[in-house]
């Protein structure tokens, strides 16, 4: 941790004290959190989560936000904050987010950095050097680090669009799907593509990932959580919230554990199958299932997995076992 020394009978000018502050600050989120978030950009949770509501409009959630920034010099933190308190709605085919031309489609990236805002100034006497007279002016009195949304519009293509490069300084957020005359057609036209920022694996946690949609949750959906990079083999997930499918969960990653809080179900809606375990070693435990084919299906050459302490809910099937030899521990389960 950097200090700021002030000396005997030194006279302090008003640099001594900002940089007092700056010091501070820098030591506390280049030295702490950026290593406590494993030194990666990203998002807090459910932080500027992206959400499509027609065709013409999406909104960004609230939330907290890191990236690094590494222009910075001197007592700047390289590692910055990126805070929003309210809402936004962005609007597609509106003056500043045109849609493509006839017959076209485009891949737009919708990104966001930290900026400093004034939110605070106050009246303060100065006096000119050379004159002497004493004045009152309007200075900037306190400052914090919020945000700036940008979306960057990609090339237009008939067939095969592809996504624009995120601009230096910004984070990711999400990517935009556009067609001529239908905007954003469907909610699958927007694809998140955050970084959900997880402390660092030198911490001892028993949740590598909390699947739910409140504030202490890492990601909103089962689905989010397999596919984030950063949960790899041996990790444990933690699913709190009951949800409907309308496809099946694929298990592709070795020696993952899912467990399910108590009551949590995931009722059938138009997947038939809830999980397909396309791994070895994994480990489903107290999920509560209803209403599917089949609950749980174990792809053929896939060994040593374990399904327990299960409730199973006007299910065709419970679990299904792919390989002509199946070595699995389905166990302690119940049929309602």
């Amino acid at each position: 941790m950097k200090k700021i020394k002030f000396n005997n009978v030194e006279k302090l000018v008003s640099d001594d004290i900002n940089d007092l502050q700056s010091v501070i600050y820098q030591s506390l989120y280049e030295k702490m959190l950026r290593s406590f978030f494993r030194n990666e950009e990203g998002f807090l949770g459910d932080s500027f989560k992206p959400t499509w509501v027609n065709a013409n409009t999406l909104t960004i959630a609230t939330g907290r936000a890191f990236k690094y920034s590494s222009s910075e010099t001197g007592f700047e933190s390289k590692y910055k904050s990126i805070q929003s308190d309210s809402e936004v709605t962005l609007t597609y085919d509106s003056v500043d987010w045109l849609e493509p031309s006839l017959g076209m489609k485009r891949i737009d990236v919708i990104s966001v950095t930290s900026i400093d805002s004034v939110i605070s100034t106050d009246s303060r006497k100065f006096k000119n050097v050379n004159t002497g007279v004493i004045t009152d002016q309007t200075v900037d009195k306190v400052t914090e680090q919020t945000f700036e949304i940008l979306i960057t519009q990609g090339v237009e293509h008939a067939t095969s669009p592809v996504a624009p490069s995120v601009p230096t300084g910004y984070i990711e957020i999400c990517t935009v799907l556009g067609t001529n005359g239908s905007g954003i057609a469907l909610s699958t036209d927007l694809y998140d593509k955050r970084n959900v920022l997880l402390p660092s694996r030198k911490i001892d946690l028993v949740y590598a990932a909390i699947v739910g949609s409140t504030n202490d949750c890492t990601h909103s959906s089962l689905e989010l959580a397999l596919a984030d990079p950063a949960i790899v083999s041996g990790d444990k997930i933690l699913v709190v919230e009951s949800a409907t499918l309308n496809t099946p969960v694929t298990i592709s990653k070795s020696n993952i554990a899912i467990e399910f809080g108590s009551g949590v179900t995931y009722t059938n809606g138009t997947a038939t199958t809830c999980f397909i375990v396309s791994a070895s070693g994994t480990r489903i435990s107290k999920a509560r299932f209803s209403g599917f084919t089949t609950a749980i299906t174990i792809s053929s050459s896939y060994q040593n997995n374990f399904v327990t302490e299960c409730r199973f809910a006007s299910c065709t099937n419970e679990v299904t076992e792919d390989d002509s030899a199946p070595n699995n521990v389905i166990a302690m389960n119940l049929t309602e």
